[in-house]
């Protein structure tokens, strides 16, 4: 079955903004001429989508006329016609793993309706424009749409942007427009957006008296066994393997399973990620193949990076791109893909815990993960960004506040969705859009609530 791999869906725009809408699609959408594009028109509701041959089957008209748009790259059997009962109740819930969100559109296309996995790791962007609305999982369709200029800019996410490299809840660079929530039934109607809130995945203590052995154990048999079902649905994997933990899980369950898997790593000859693949990949027995990235990566796919990914957070994936291109000519296959870092063992917590635990703080990790410190912004910037800073002060400790859980649990999802998020968004969008994609440690609910007990 064919997938989707990004949606726009707007109605009532100006005229006058429909050809900045559709030069914005066609800026994206031209480098990947084996896509292909569907279009759908629901009352007053217009939907594009773009994906692969039979992503057809992602689109189904319910009984009552709403038409269902299943994006992304869920694990397992999809069979929509299967949930349309459960749909019609208030506790609907999703019932795929994966990286994935489902859109429905009223009959008469009034209302929109979607639902997010536990990460939202598809960020979807919104806005209303004059009598109509917009959202999108391509920034740049919204911007242009809109018709945004620097006057229209955020200066707390711009401040977010250069402290951290990103923005913070549902910010973006502009006012008007802001990203859905993670975890999230969404609504958009006559009264406007509305989001809710599910706690798919929420911290808890049920877990506390268990002992280090038993919970070691148990996330061994819960960790393999959903790295395993999602190796099972497919004949062949790409394996972009690095010293990460990720990739070697992933790497060293294919090889336990006899996987058709083929590995990759890209960078100098002797970074430390390509000499680590390379051990694992002999010790494994896996097909391993070292990618040198042309050099002039950054001249070739910056404007790409800009197409796809506007301002949605700092420029960083062209190394990525360079990759999927020089593997086009590789065995076919999508792409494992992983967190990028440790976060789902915690790793950052105790760094959290040193930025957030005293004070007001203006950035989100440490000063290894940031772009510009408060400083050098105070010495650099050409604008009064001091109220904007205060902002991010003030975000950081609503959301502490507002988070379950004890303090390092809270901490825990403030990185899981504030920036681990984004990071695992871009790097399985690029995937999605060359091969396709499936994100094994997109847990399901039950196994990711243990990592954050």
């Amino acid at each position: 079955m064919g997938s989707i791999v990004g949606f726009t869906v707007f109605s009532n725009l100006p005229e006058n903004r429909l050809q900045a809408l559709e030069n914005a699609h066609q800026r994206a959408l031209t480098y990947f001429p084996h896509l292909q594009r569907h279009s759908r028109v629901i009352g007053e509701t217009h939907l594009e989508v773009w994906g692969r041959e039979g992503m057809e089957d992602r689109l189904h008209t319910l009984s009552d006329g709403s038409l269902l748009a299943l994006i992304g790259s869920p694990h397992g059997e999809v069979n929509l016609a299967k949930v349309q009962d459960a749909l019609m109740t208030d506790r609907f819930e999703l019932p795929w793993d994966g990286r994935v969100l489902l859109l429905r559109i009223s009959a008469d296309g009034k209302r929109w309706t979607m639902w997010n996995d536990w990460l939202g790791s598809i960020q979807v962007f919104h806005a209303e424009i004059g009598r109509g609305r917009i959202a999108s999982t391509l920034e740049p369709a919204v911007v242009a749409s809109a018709g945004y200029t620097p006057d229209d800019f955020y200066l707390p996410g711009l401040v977010s942007l250069l402290i951290n490299g990103h923005y913070l809840a549902d910010w973006t660079l502009y006012k008007g427009m802001k990203v859905v929530p993670p975890d999230s039934r969404m609504e958009w109607g006559e009264g406007g957006f509305r989001a809710e809130t599910l706690w798919t995945v929420a911290p808890s203590q049920s877990r506390w008296e268990a002992g280090w052995d038993d919970l070691v154990d148990e996330m061994y048999e819960l960790s393999r066994k959903a790295i395993a079902d999602v190796l099972k649905t497919q004949p062949r994997w790409i394996l972009p393997l690095s010293s990460g933990l990720d990739s070697r899980l992933i790497a060293a369950v294919a090889a336990e399973m006899g996987v058709d898997v083929y590995a990759y790593a890209w960078g100098g000859p002797n970074t430390t990620d390509v000499v680590y693949s390379r051990q694992i990949a002999r010790t494994l027995g896996i097909p391993w193949k070292w990618i040198d990235l042309p050099r002039d990566f950054l001249v070739t796919y910056t404007p790409r990076w800009a197409d796809l990914f506007g301002s949605s957070m700092h420029f960083h994936g062209m190394y990525q791109m360079a990759f999927l291109d020089e593997i086009q000519n590789e065995p076919s296959g999508s792409v494992l893909s992983g967190f990028i870092g440790d976060v789902l063992t915690g790793d950052s917590v105790h760094e959290l815990i040193a930025v957030h635990s005293s004070g007001r703080s203006y950035q989100l990790e440490n000063e290894w993960y940031c772009h510009w410190n408060v400083e050098q912004l105070r010495a650099y910037a050409r604008f009064d960004f001091a109220e904007a800073l205060e902002v991010n002060a003030d975000e950081y400790q609503k959301q502490i506040a507002s988070l379950p859980g004890a303090f390092y649990q809270k901490l825990q999802l403030l990185e899981l969705w504030n920036r681990q998020r984004l990071f695992t968004k871009f790097q399985s969008t690029l995937s999605s859009y060359w091969r396709g994609v499936a994100n094994p440690f997109m847990f399901p609910a039950r196994i990711t609530r243990n990592h954050l007990s």
